[in-house]
């Protein structure tokens, strides 16, 4: 019998086309049952065992239940890289959260946060393979001077958004707004 693994996943809005932001999502995490085990949902449920299901994703993915604060995203999503060892030892997972939270925080001109993820990755980046980074993300100079630059990706990513949020296969997704 056929079954679907449930995941919670984050996906950016900001990159040129809808098709990119789509691709691969910046952090993805499965639902877990009470066991810790993976929860995969068979083809044919009722609604009681659905019912249940979305409890367990409120109650694990707090960042589902409707708007959000951007320092409770934060939290939740550091939460993730400290207290997930599947992401905590696989630093492109790390840049992947690094990467959402910075997006978000020049989106919303949060630009202390901004600064602040940039400080971070600027002194673990020494710390990650240089010939994984470079395959990854490019030469880490350049991918650190990329970061600094504020103001032009702060434009560029509300261009972005903007656009793609007149997609229609977006214009029709449930919403949520992010708070201070």
């Amino acid at each position: 019998m056929p079954s679907y693994k449930l995941y919670f996943a984050m996906y950016p809005l900001w990159r040129s086309s809808l098709k990119e932001c789509l691709d691969i999502p910046l952090f993805q995490i499965a639902l877990l049952d009470d066991k810790g085990f993976e929860i995969y949902l068979p083809k044919d449920i009722d609604d009681e065992y659905a019912q249940s299901l979305i409890e367990k994703c409120r109650e694990q993915f707090p960042l589902l239940s409707g708007d959000i604060s951007f320092a409770n995203m934060i939290i939740s999503l550091n939460s993730h890289i400290a207290h997930d060892k599947s992401i905590n030892s696989n630093f492109v997972l790390n840049m992947k959260i690094y990467k959402l939270i910075y997006g978000v925080a020049l989106y919303k001109n949060e630009l202390e946060a901004a600064n602040n993820i940039y400080h971070l990755i600027s002194r673990q980046i020494s710390q990650w393979d240089a010939d994984i980074f470079r395959y990854w993300y490019g030469e880490k100079e350049d991918y650190l001077r990329t970061l600094k630059e504020y103001a032009q990706n702060r434009e560029l990513i509300i261009g972005n958004v903007q656009s793609n949020l007149s997609n229609p296969r977006i214009a029709r997704t449930n919403r949520f707004k992010m708070t201070y």
